[in-house]
């Protein structure tokens, strides 16, 4: 294959995850199984790409902060009465997922292309998000700019300071809401937005220049004899 040829072949990559979350909408609570599909190009300005780094933590986020977890609206008095406490903290061990609109399919697909996006540090596109509920059959496909489509910080949190100063789905971290609890320390980040350090140092060992190893000297202890 000739170098000009080789130059004009595009790869695009397609990514699917399954999972169960249980959506809070309006006054019910309905499980639900979703498979989420992705379509995947690298980034003209990226320079390098750890594709097996960013798809562990994509992979992190969906299996385990995502999967089974309760998805409400912001704006939904009985679900936040019921999940939350009048201090902003979680009632339940479930992990949370706070959205700007009802959590329907065609908004949870923006949300998870905007987090797809934030994951990759924008090393990779995702050119459409598809999310297919296994329950009625439909499939709704988000193809656009979540820019666009989803709030600002100002208008999505408007309590200052605040850990963040851009929304869940903007960090490279493993968040799915924003709460602000009375007693929240700002100058640490709060246990729900930890970062993916875990998965990059298993994927980026540290490399030790020099190794210090100290003499072993064995001390035998002799045991069941007796000396002459």
């Amino acid at each position: 294959m000739s170098d000009d040829l080789e130059d004009e072949v595009n790869v695009v990559i397609d990514f699917t995850h399954s999972l169960s979350l249980i959506r809070y909408i309006n006054s019910m609570m309905v499980p639900v199984r979703l498979t989420i599909r992705a379509g995947v190009y690298p980034s003209d300005t990226a320079e390098e790409i750890n594709f097996d780094l960013t798809f562990a933590k994509i992979k992190y986020w969906f299996g385990v902060t995502v999967s089974d977890s309760i998805a409400f609206c912001r704006s939904n008095p009985l679900a936040t009465g019921m999940l939350l406490t009048n201090d902003g903290k979680q009632r339940l061990h479930n992990h949370l997922m706070i959205t700007p609109c009802e959590p329907t399919d065609e908004h949870l697909a923006v949300l998870f292309q905007s987090k797809l996006q934030a994951i990759s540090n924008d090393t990779m596109n995702f050119s459409y998000v598809r999310i297919e509920t296994k329950a009625n059959g439909l499939v709704f496909t988000y193809v656009g700019d979540w820019q666009v489509d989803l709030p600002a910080m100002d208008d999505w949190f408007d309590t200052k300071p605040y850990y963040f100063d851009v929304p869940w789905w903007q960090r490279d971290d493993a968040s799915t809401m924003d709460i602000l609890a009375a007693d929240a320390d700002l100058n640490q980040s709060p246990p729900w937005a930890y970062r993916f350090d875990f998965i990059e140092n298993a994927y980026n060992p540290q490399q030790l220049d020099n190794v210090v190893r100290g003499a072993f000297k064995p001390k035998i202890i002799r045991g069941g004899r007796t000396d002459d």
